[in-house]
């Protein structure tokens, strides 16, 4: 019976693991999507679109950070996964818009 608590623990706290770093940063994708007056079209709109959304992802990073600091959660992992996945993301989306702005100088 202990063995079987364990695991039913361990899958508690794997769906709260992807909860935090799968659902919930999509879920603000697709609101922030659904309340943009102008949908992007083309390829530096989508690009302009992400680079605002990022904002509001490395806010829910911050934000899971200090709920970990203040112990109020206590899946460990979530900021750091997060922060791993949300640096790289950003690194694309800015070398994105970077090439985009470097292509429009020409």
């Amino acid at each position: 019976m202990d063995d079987e608590d364990t695991r039913n623990g361990a899958k508690k706290e794997l769906t709260i693991f992807y909860f935090y770093v799968l659902f919930v940063p999509l879920l603000i994708l697709v609101i922030g999507y659904l309340i943009t007056k102008r949908k992007p079209k083309n390829y530096p709109q989508y690009v302009n679109f992400l680079l605002k959304i990022i904002l509001y992802e490395w806010l829910y990073t911050f934000s899971m950070f200090c709920l970990k600091l203040q112990q109020k959660i206590n899946e460990g992992w979530v900021f750091y996964t997060l922060f791993m996945f949300l640096s790289l993301i950003t690194a694309i989306v800015l070398l994105l818009k970077i090439l985009h702005w470097v292509k429009n100088m020409k």
